[in-house]
């Protein structure tokens, strides 16, 4: 996830930091039954699929997992509406197709459970009511909304502590 405070996103730094964020939600998901395959493609990576959660009755939903390392100091997710300003290529939030968006609050360690419908729903309202920030990168930057967590949570359809 960029960090809106920061001087220059690092996107090795955030990959690790996402990976260690996936690891933590798929052994979440595990020691409460589900079975976890992570994706196996890149195909499935940029669909925005992670990995993939099957309950004990069998029923298997796909999740995009975010880690953020800042929300729990500045009480705001930061939802990604454009990846790169310079291509145009769109945010997470427009180009998922994952059911559900995992978002981990780190140090907080919550972990919401928004659907990205429900989420697209609230774009407008968001756009009109949030602080947007811009993630300088390498050339380009990442756009996006901060977006209050009692928003966040109000539209996940479960938010559960690690």
């Amino acid at each position: 996830m960029p960090a809106p405070d920061s001087t220059t996103y690092d996107f090795d730094e955030s990959a690790r930091a996402g990976s260690a964020g996936e690891a933590r939600v798929a052994a979440h998901l595990r020691e409460h039954g589900f079975q976890v395959t992570l994706a196996a493609t890149l195909a499935e990576q940029f669909a925005g699929i992670d990995m993939y959660a099957t309950s004990q009755e069998g029923e298997c939903r796909s999740l995009e997992v975010k880690t953020d390392r800042l929300a729990h100091r500045t009480g705001n997710a930061a939802v990604e509406t454009v990846s790169n300003d310079r291509t145009g290529r769109p945010g997470w939030i427009h180009t998922t197709t994952a059911d559900f968006i995992l978002y981990l609050v780190e140090v907080d360690d919550v972990l919401y459970w928004p659907r990205p419908d429900a989420m697209r729903a609230e774009l407008p309202a968001w756009e009109r009511s949030c602080r947007r920030f811009a993630a300088p990168n390498r050339g380009y930057r990442t756009l996006g909304l901060l977006v209050p967590l009692s928003e966040f949570e109000r539209v996940a359809d479960r938010a559960v502590s690690l």
